[in-house]
């Protein structure tokens, strides 16, 4: 018995051995399915809609704007020297799905630098110009001039994106341009006060940045495509790709030929006849001629100084834009052949400036508005587009004097011959010279009349206030 009870105690037991192997067992498989539960959620995540990440993303440029855009600045060299203080830059694929990968169901316009697509951004309603890399020079001076200059006349830069194509994402104008009001089928005719209202507007816009940013600057395509109306009708100045910096002391500065033919001021028309002759007149001479050089140079010296470009330009386009407000006629107008098309500034001039000559303007009124209008206010908006289009830049008046006549329109005057900018105290602080000496040549010295009124001396910040 001594023996078998030995033998039993002396037999090796495995209980604990078992047991510390399933507690490992068990241990590993909680550890996996940790493991499984954290890398299937790593990978739901990357199911994210790219609309959801989009709008994670958002929220992070919106919490953290300077540190995008020195990331924006150092990922897109061309912009160097261009600050964006207020912008965002946008992910190429935030912009595809915004529009529907560019689709023609969301494209609304098409420009001489490319297309533009409507798209809802961000919680905002936005409206998307897609241009060719070849457009640089036109995408920068865009950015430069619309990430500084604010106002409420002016359309708003939402922000940009450079991958593939150059993309600059504006505010959504939902009303159209001016050029589709005026001679759209699908528009209402807009009213006289209407356009009155859509003058002074665009007026102030382009009277904001010739006068109040630093530096000044020159639209060079006023047009009435270019004029944004929303859906109270108050315009908004758009397409600011062609603009120029404008040497601080208003002397004019040497540019390439730009703009829109019609809006074009004579200066420019000079520069574009030059353009064309001076490659024949270079090919005519014989390259071998001692002369060639110093002939060639002059040239090239008269070609230059001919192709000047001041804010007296911005001022004839507007000029024309005014002639297009009372007669809703294009600014080329086309009288069925080559030899009929003339500009809108040549059909106008044919109309005298005599207190007498209401019927010769009446034939030339939008026919759509009838007789719902003031011919007092239709004449005076006559004669100041006649001086915002004289063939002298120096004898435009400025936009600031533009905006005060412009007032005049819907003031009552007594006053029954011809008026034009309509205080005095207004003229004798805001060129008075230059009205006095259009007297003789554009107005006749006796049909000019300035209307003197006893009042506080008037600034123009008080009549440009909203």
């Amino acid at each position: 018995m001594n023996l078998f009870v030995a033998q039993r105690t002396s037999k090796p037991c495995y209980g604990g051995a078992i047991a510390g192997i399933s507690l490992a067992v068990l241990g590993v498989l909680f550890f996996a399915a940790c493991l499984y539960l954290v890398f299937d959620r790593k990978r739901k995540a990357h199911k994210i809609s790219p609309k959801d990440q989009f709008n994670r993303a958002a929220s992070d440029t919106a919490a953290k704007a300077p540190e995008s855009i020195d990331v924006a600045k150092r990922a897109s060299p061309s912009l160097a020297g261009v600050v964006v203080e207020r912008s965002f830059e946008f992910w190429y694929e935030e912009l595809a799905i915004a529009t529907k990968d560019f689709s023609l169901a969301n494209k609304i316009g098409e420009g001489g630098f490319g297309s533009v697509y409507y798209a809802e951004l961000r919680g905002e309603k936005a409206a998307i110009k897609k241009m060719d890399l070849k457009a640089k020079r036109e995408f920068v001076a865009e950015l430069r001039v619309l990430t500084h200059v604010h106002h409420q006349n002016l359309v708003r830069l939402i922000g940009y994106c450079v991958k593939g194509s150059l993309f600059l994402v504006y505010e959504y104008i939902d009303n159209g341009n001016l050029s589709q009001h005026l001679r759209g089928s699908g528009c209402d005719t807009l009213s006289w006060s209407s356009r009155v209202q859509i003058a002074v507007d665009s007026a102030r816009g382009l009277e904001y940045i010739h006068e109040h940013t630093t530096p000044a600057y020159i639209h060079r395509d006023i047009k009435s495509a270019n004029i944004l109306i929303d859906k109270d009708f108050r315009a908004k100045v758009a397409d600011f790709g062609l603009s120029k910096l404008a040497e601080v002391k208003g002397l004019s500065l040497q540019s390439r030929l730009v703009g829109t033919f019609g809006y074009m001021a004579p200066e420019l028309q000079i520069e574009l006849n030059l353009s064309l002759v001076f490659p024949y007149l270079m090919s005519s001479l014989p390259k071998k001629s001692q002369n060639f050089k110093a002939y060639s140079e002059k040239v090239l010296c008269r070609y230059a100084n001919c192709g000047t470009v001041s804010p007296k330009v911005d001022v004839y386009a507007f000029g024309v834009m005014l002639y297009e407000l009372i007669s809703a006629k294009a600014a080329v107008v086309d009288g069925g052949s080559t030899t009929d098309t003339k500009g809108l500034v040549g059909l106008f001039e044919q109309v005298p400036i005599l207190p007498d000559s209401n019927d010769d303007l009446r034939k030339l009124v939008d026919p759509r508005l009838g007789d719902n209008y003031p011919i007092e206010s239709v004449s005076k908006m006559f004669q100041l587009a006649k001086l915002c289009t004289h063939k002298k830049p120096e004898s435009r008046p400025s936009m600031r004097s533009v905006i005060v006549a412009l007032m005049a329109l819907s003031s009552p005057t007594k006053d029954s011959k011809i008026f034009v900018p309509h205080l005095e105290t207004e003229i004798l602080k805001y060129e008075y010279s230059m009205i006095k000496s259009m007297e003789t040549e554009v107005l006749g010295s006796e049909t000019f009349t300035v209307t003197s009124v006893e009042s506080e001396p008037y600034t123009i910040e008080e009549g440009i206030e909203d």
